[in-house]
C-alpha cells in the first residue's frame, strides 16, 4: 500500500475539489480585485471603478459583482469540502477493509506472532493515517491551484512585481525542505514510541489479574519509560510538524511582502490601485502557500504510519492461511499417517504419528506438559500445515476447502472468550444461520439451558462486557454450547472441564456422551473425570504416540511402566 494505490480510486473525486477550487479561487480573485479598486474608488470619491485600462464600471456593479463571487466561492468551497469528506470517509473505510481481510486471509502462526493489541492500534489509529494523506494531498493540490490563479491574477496586473515575488515565494519553498526532513524523522521516532507504549499497555491490561494478586502496581517503572519516550518524541513531533512549520512560513512570507514594498518604492511605482491589488493578491498566495507547507508536513507525518501499516500488511499477506477446494461427502472419521510437526525446525513437536479414530467416538488426548497435545490439536482444527498426512471424513486437511471445513469442525478453548452482547449473541457467535432452536438445542447439550432461563431475559439477557457478568463455569459452558450449535462433525475440546465444578463437570460430561455415536469427539485433558466418557485414549510423550486404545489399559501399563522406570521419566499418563 502506497500513496498512489490510496489516491488512484478516488482520482475523480480529487479533479472535482481542484476544478471547484481553481473555479472559487479565480471568484476570489476577482472579489479581492472589485474591492480594492472599488475602497479605492470611494475614498476619492469616484462613482466609477477602474478595472483594466480604459475599463470602468459603476460602483453599484462592482459591489453586486463582488458579492456574487462571495456568493460562488462559498457555495464552491462547501462542495469541495462535502466531497472531500466523503472521499475520506471512502478512503479510511477501504484500508480498514483491506487490513481486516488480510488479517483474517492470514495463517494462524502468522496470527500467533501478532503483539497483543497491535491488530487494533492498526485498525483505529493507524488508519486513519490514510485518510490524512488524501486530505493532505488533495489540500496541497488545491493550494497549489489557488496560488497558481492568485499569481496569474497578479502578474495580469502588474507582470515585474509579481514575478520578482514568485521567485522569492519558490525560494522560501526550498528554504523550508530541511525543516520537511526533520519533521519526517521526527515522526518515524514518534510512531515507533506509540506502537512500543501500545504493546506495553496491550500487556498490562492482559495481565490485569497477576498485577492486583501480586500487588505490582507500584513497579511500572518500565511502562512509565515507554509513555515519557512516547510523549517526548510526540512533544518534538508536534513541535516540528505542527508548531514550528507555519511561523517559519510566516516570516518569509512576510519578508516578501516587505521586499515588494521595498522594491516598488525603490523603482517608483505611483498607480496605489494597482500595487494594492497586487499586494492584496501577494498576501493571499502566501497563505495558501502557507497552507501547501502545513499540508506537507502533515503529509510526510502520515506518509511514516502508512509505511509501517504497509510493512504490517506484507507480513500478514506473505503466509496466507491454506485455500483448498476439496470437501467430505460423508463422515468417515479422523486418518493419521506418518503425522509430524516441528516449529522453525526445532525438535519434533509431533513425530512421525499414526492413528484412526472411527465417526462418532469420543477420544481423550493426554500427556505431560509439551508432549504435543496443543499441536495435535491445533493440526486436527486445520489451523497448522503437517508433514505426513491427516484426513477428516476422507480430506485430506491442509487441501480442504476453508468455508465447508468451518462449517463441521468445531473448538472449544480453554480460555473461554466471551462477546459483549445476549446470550443468545454468543452462543450464534456472528453466525446468522444458526436459528434460535439450534441455540437452545446447543444449551441444553452443554447444561446450560435452565441456568440461562433464570436470567431476567433468558436467551435475550445482555451478558456486560465480554461476560463479566457470568462466573468461568458459566462462561466455559456457553462456549461449549457455542461449540454445539453448529453441529460439527469433529469438535476439539481443549481442557472443557477445566473451571468447572464437580456437579457441572458431571453435567457436561454427560452432554459430551450424547454426543456419541453423532459428533466425533477429541477431548485434550488432564482430568480424569473426562476420561471417563472417553471410548479410548491417545497418550503422547515427548512428540511421540505411546500409546492408543481403552483407558484401562492406558491406566494399567502407566502404573507397571510407573513400577519399573521410578522416577527417572515422566509418566505416561496425565
Amino acid at each position: 500500500m502506497n500513496v498512489r494505490t490510496l489516491l488512484k480510486p478516488e482520482r475523480l473525486a480529487i479533479a472535482s475539489v481542484l476544478v471547484m477550487q481553481l473555479l472559487g479561487t479565480a471568484a476570489e480573485a476577482g472579489f479581492l480585485l472589485l474591492v480594492t479598486r472599488t475602497g479605492l474608488a470611494l475614498s476619492v470619491g469616484d462613482k466609477t471603478v477602474g478595472l483594466y485600462g480604459d475599463t470602468t464600471i459603476e460602483v453599484s456593479t462592482a459591489l453586486i459583482s463582488a458579492g456574487v463571487f462571495v456568493l460562488v466561492r462559498f457555495a464552491l468551497g462547501m462542495t469541495a469540502a462535502y466531497s472531500m469528506s466523503r472521499s475520506l470517509g471512502r478512503v479510511a473505510l477501504r484500508v480498514r477493509q483491506v487490513m481486516i481481510d488480510a488479517w483474517l486471509d492470514a495463517s494462524w502462526p502468522v496470527k500467533q506472532r501478532i503483539a497483543p493489541g497491535r491488530v487494533h492500534q492498526l485498525l483505529c489509529n493507524y488508519s486513519q493515517t490514510a485518510a490524512t494523506i488524501t486530505s493532505s494531498a488533495t489540500r496541497f493540490l488545491a493550494g497549489a491551484a489557488s496560488l497558481c490563479v492568485l499569481l496569474a491574477t497578479a502578474f495580469a496586473v502588474q507582470p515585474w512585481v509579481t514575478g520578482f515575488a514568485t521567485i522569492v515565494v519558490g525560494l522560501l519553498g526550498v528554504l523550508m525542505r530541511p525543516l520537511q526532513t526533520r519533521v519526517k524523522h521526527a515522526v518515524r521516532g514518534a510512531s515507533n514510541g506509540l506502537l512500543a507504549y501500545s504493546q506495553t499497555v496491550a500487556e498490562a491490561e492482559s495481565m490485569a489479574l497477576e498485577i492486583e494478586v501480586l500487588g505490582v502496581r507500584d513497579a511500572t517503572s518500565r511502562w512509565m519509560k515507554d509513555a515519557a519516550d512516547e510523549a517526548v518524541a510526540g512533544v518534538r513531533t508536534a513541535f516540528l510538524a505542527q508548531s514550528s512549520i507555519s511561523p517559519a512560513y510566516q516570516f518569509g512570507a512576510y519578508s516578501v511582502i516587505v521586499a515588494l514594498l521595498t522594491v516598488g518604492a525603490r523603482f517608483g511605482v505611483d498607480d496605489v490601485g494597482t500595487i494594492g491589488a497586487v499586494l492584496l493578491l501577494m498576501l493571499r498566495s502566501l497563505s495558501y502557500g502557507q497552507s501547501m507547507q502545513s499540508q506537507r508536513g502533515a503529509f510526510l507525518s502520515s506518509q511514516v504510519y502508512l509505511d509501517q501499516l504497509s510493512h504490517e500488511l506484507k507480513k500478514w499477506s506473505a503466509d496466507p492461511a491454506p485455500i483448498g477446494t476439496d470437501t467430505g461427502v460423508k463422515a468417515t472419521g479422523v486418518e493419521a499417517r506418518g503425522l509430524s510437526f516441528s516449529y522453525d525446525g526445532r525438535d519434533a513437536a509431533l513425530d512421525a504419528i499414526d492413528f484412526d479414530i472411527r465417526t462418532g467416538e469420543v477420544v481423550g488426548v493426554v500427556g505431560p506438559s509439551g508432549s504435543g497435545k496443543s499441536t495435535l490439536a491445533e493440526l486436527l482444527l486445520g489451523l497448522r500445515s503437517s508433514g505426513g498426512q491427516l484426513r477428516v471424513d476422507g480430506v485430506v486437511v491442509d487441501e480442504a476447502d476453508r468455508q465447508w471445513w468451518s462449517q463441521h469442525v468445531s473448538l472449544v478453548p480453554q480460555n473461554h472468550e466471551l462477546l459483549t452482547g445476549t446470550v443468545a449473541d454468543n452462543v450464534r457467535f456472528l453466525r446468522p444461520a444458526i436459528s434460535n432452536q439450534d441455540v437452545e438445542s446447543a444449551c441444553i447439550a452443554a447444561g446450560i439451558h435452565d441456568e440461562i432461563l433464570s436470567l431476567p431475559d433468558g436467551y435475550d439477557t445482555h451478558l456486560g462486557e465480554r461476560g463479566a457478568s457470568l462466573s468461568g463455569g458459566q462462561r466455559q459452558r456457553i462456549c461449549i454450547a457455542r461449540a454445539l450449535a453448529g453441529q460439527p462433525r469433529l469438535l476439539v475440546m481443549d481442557e472443557p472441564t477445566s473451571a468447572l465444578d464437580a456437579i457441572s463437570e458431571a453435567a457436561v460430561l454427560r452432554s459430551i456422551a450424547d454426543l456419541r455415536g453423532k459428533v466425533t469427539v477429541v477431548i485434550v485433558t488432564h482430568r480424569p473425570a473426562c476420561l471417563d466418557v472417553c471410548d479410548r485414549v491417545l497418550a503422547l510423550n515427548n512428540g511421540r504416540l505411546e500409546h492408543f486404545g481403552l483407558v484401562a489399559d492406558l491406566r494399567v501399563a502407566a502404573i507397571d511402566g510407573d513400577a519399573r522406570r521410578g522416577a527417572s521419566r515422566r509418566p505416561l499418563h496425565l
